[in-house]
């Protein structure tokens, strides 16, 4: 048996990846029709000492998820409908009153910043904006 019999023996890729060896295939689903079920909510809420003693040393996509699982910040910073991307809805009481107890300092701008830091995009245009 030859190496020419191995690589013929392959099942074929999809055609997708039959022109980019790279890609890689994701599978989505979308949470937008789901109800939301408090049992199963991966960030379970704290106290607002112990939140402020843990959540404050994590990196930044921990603060941001835990930011937008709190229900109280919900009219403030909000998942979209289709659970893709999130929205500062306030941004002038996301400043005031969520900033100060996930980061170090409570200016909008620099928030902007450090979501562009972490390669966040803005939405500016189509069906999920």
């Amino acid at each position: 048996m030859s190496d020419d019999d191995d690589e013929n023996s392959a099942p074929p890729l999809p055609p997708m990846l039959a022109e980019d060896s790279e890609a890689t295939l994701y599978k989505y689903r979308d949470f937008a029709a789901i109800p939301e079920d408090s049992d199963n909510d991966p960030v379970q809420p704290q106290s607002n000492r112990s939140l402020e003693s843990s959540i404050r040393v994590q990196k930044f996509p921990v603060k941001l998820y835990a930011i937008l699982g709190q229900k109280e910040f919900s009219d403030i910073i909000t998942w979209m409908p289709h659970g893709r991307s999130w929205k500062v809805l306030k941004p002038n009481l996301f400043e005031s009153l969520v900033m100060p107890l996930f980061f170090e300092y409570s200016n909008y701008h620099s928030f902007n910043r450090l979501v562009n830091a972490w390669s966040f995009r803005r939405i500016s245009s189509g069906p999920d904006r």
